[in-house]
């Protein structure tokens, strides 16, 4: 935790910068976007980017680029985790799988995204991890979704290549497997009338709790070897483990999350 001292350093730096506003291009440098960077308007810091292209940047990895849609990804992912499961003795898949477990067991307790708001990004990624593991998640899953965009974005005519990007692509898979947390109270009116009440609650799939989660798959998938990455993502694409399914996984994979809690 910052000292007060710090934080109002960092908050009279932030004034200084939004007054000053040097440096920043009259227009955003997206071609034929019209709007000044935030800088030039005094109200952000950036000094190329407009705030449209900002927040398009903050929930899909790239200030151009849209993510890729669950029609084209979800293929990847299924033909991908065939991939895994074929080849699941391989050394590489082993390491691979194994460095996603020890994820899971370093992530700490799964804190209900209830009580996780004013929390740093890194918590809320652990949480993520958490719930997945308490969930009981195959690993194989969150593989199947790195191996599954890199399949893409390799197949893809106008990639971004960038690691962030694609970290921000598996980490949007990822933080959908997590889903939030659910609770739901049953109590009995003076009338004898059951009344049931809901809440849910999930979080936010933009900004830096996605830098977080794809910067932990990608040091996961750093396991596997240049040519076991080659021969896998040749096989999801060239068809090997073709699939008529559009489910991602089958449903077998791993269990629906008992995320409910009854107070």
């Amino acid at each position: 935790m910052r000292s007060p001292a710090v934080r109002q350093a960092r908050r009279a730096e932030i004034r200084h910068r939004l007054a000053a506003g040097a440096g920043a291009a009259d227009r955003c440098l997206v071609i034929g976007c019209p709007h000044p960077p935030t800088a030039a308007t005094g109200k952000g810091l950036n000094r190329r980017y407009c705030r449209r292209h900002e927040e398009h940047f903050a929930r899909h990895g790239s200030y151009i680029k849209a993510s890729y849609s669950a029609s084209v990804t979800a293929p990847a992912r299924r033909a991908a985790f065939d991939w895994l499961t074929a080849n699941e003795a391989s050394p590489d898949v082993k390491r691979f799988l194994s460095a996603i477990l020890r994820v899971y067991q370093s992530a700490g307790r799964a804190t209900p995204t209830f009580r996780l708001a004013g929390q740093s990004p890194s918590v809320r990624a652990r949480a993520v991890w958490a719930r997945l593991r308490e969930a009981g998640v195959d690993p194989r899953l969150p593989a199947a979704a790195w191996l599954g965009v890199a399949s893409v974005t390799r197949a893809d005519p106008m990639p971004e290549r960038s690691v962030e990007y694609r970290g921000v692509q598996v980490a949007k898979i990822i933080h959908r497997m997590a889903s939030g947390s659910h609770r739901r109270w049953v109590s009995q009116q003076p009338s004898g009338a059951i009344q049931v009440t809901e809440m849910h609650k999930y979080s936010a799939s933009r900004g830096e709790i996605l830098r977080r989660i794809g910067a932990e798959i990608e040091r996961c998938a750093e396991t596997l070897s240049s040519a076991a990455l080659g021969r896998a993502t040749d096989e999801v694409l060239g068809g090997l483990y073709p699939s008529r399914s559009r489910r991602p996984h089958p449903r077998s994979a791993g269990r629906r999350r008992s995320c409910v809690d009854r107070g």
